[in-house]
């Protein structure tokens, strides 16, 4: 029986509070919790506030989230704030470097955060798979290549091209999956539109509000505010269309895990126009179309690969000078989120429920978490 690691952060623990969203820690246990047991022994470190069916060492150190719920809710951080979860990250990074080595394991999967603790590596002794969940930079090629036994996984084809082009090794490239059984699929929303995401620019919230207001639709909005950054002109401007569409915008701040779900399977369609950043992958759309929910997104990133133009939803180049593909939409920007809402809207109800009936097949087919298991499955036996 082969042990192998899995480490990611214990900011938080898992599975993940009301309120809070991390999904790279969701995929690291996730991967801890479906690994074939017959094969591996997961070992997953994590806060000492977790609980996963797989065995877990924390080594007695609490999540952040265990003292300061508000302020992880809120993400409104200060400095020592940060240096305390610095110094808790480290501290089980090392540790675990250290159990890893005392028990034999076979490797060491680590997801996100590595430059936290990048200048602890040279003491590792045991190899290191690495799944980054946020974009690529220059500092993941200095990091990756200069570490043996260090090796890359992208979880995308865009990351994997955006890797190769700085120049850093790819071991392979494995999609992440999610927990399909507990996205139920629903055939008769009752809502309109809905955003899922983080109330930052590069997630497009204000995007999404703009074409709710310009079809006046009405949009069901999920997600934290970034509380460190309320007074400036993003968040005073997201506020003020709080206030001023009241009637058309209802906003969420605290959720959990059936709430989402339940909105997903409620919502005629979910809005992921992401613009200011890449997304290597995109969770968000996968748990929609999993409960049926077609989605209208942005073409940045991996958007193109997790969905299917005019099957799953629409793909929308996101300006006139930035065309990522020929799609069903012609229009561009919030011009096209309009036209990708309406073709949605318009449909009949025969070709409505095809196109929920096709969204939760193609998840099925490709982004189960059992599928993302067994890739991850062969490459841990394929370096070991």
């Amino acid at each position: 029986m082969i042990k192998i690691g899995q480490i990611n952060t214990n900011r938080e623990p898992y599975p993940l509070p009301p309120g809070v969203a991390n999904g790279g820690l969701t995929i690291t246990g996730l991967l801890s919790e479906y690994l074939d047991r017959q094969q591996f022994e997961p070992i997953f470190f994590t806060a000492a506030d977790s609980t996963a069916r797989s065995t877990m060492v924390s080594f007695g150190i609490e999540s952040f989230f265990k003292t300061s719920q508000k302020k992880v809710l809120n993400l409104s951080y200060d400095r020592l704030d940060r240096q305390i979860l610095l110094f808790r990250e480290q501290s089980l990074f090392i540790k675990a470097m250290q159990y890893a080595k005392n028990h034999r394991l076979g490797l060491l999967h680590v997801h996100n955060n590595i430059f936290n603790v990048s200048h602890l590596l040279e003491f590792n002794q045991v190899p290191i798979v690495f799944t980054s969940h946020d974009p690529i930079t220059p500092y993941h090629k200095e990091l990756v290549n200069s570490i043996p036994q260090f090796h890359f996984v992208a979880i995308s084809d865009y990351q994997k091209k955006s890797a190769i082009k700085l120049g850093i090794n790819v071991a392979d490239r494995i999609n992440n999956g999610i927990e399909t059984h507990l996205f139920v699929f629903n055939e008769k929303p009752t809502e309109e539109l809905l955003f899922v995401g983080r109330l930052v620019e590069y997630k497009g919230i204000v995007e999404a509000i703009k074409t709710a207001i310009a079809l006046k639709k009405t949009l069901k909005i999920i997600g934290q505010f970034n509380i460190n950054n309320f007074d400036d002109k993003f968040n005073t401007a997201l506020n003020r269309y709080f206030q001023q569409y009241r009637s058309l915008l209802t906003h969420y701040p605290r959720f959990n895990k059936k709430e989402i779900i339940d909105s997903y399977q409620r919502a005629k369609l979910v809005i992921f126009p992401s613009i200011h950043r890449e997304e290597p992958f995109g969770l968000v759309p996968l748990e929609a179309m999993a409960c049926g929910t077609p989605v209208v997104a942005f073409s940045q990133g991996a958007l193109p690969e997790i969905m299917v133009d005019g099957v799953t939803g629409f793909l929308v180049n996101p300006a006139p000078d930035v065309q990522r593909g020929r799609y069903t939409v012609k229009k561009t920007g919030v011009a096209g989120l309009c036209e990708a809402v309406e073709k949605i809207l318009s449909l009949s109800s025969g070709q409505y429920a095809t196109m929920r009936r096709a969204c939760r097949r193609h998840i099925e087919d490709k982004f189960s978490v059992k599928t993302m298991a067994q890739n991850y499955q062969a490459l841990y036996r394929r370096l070991l």
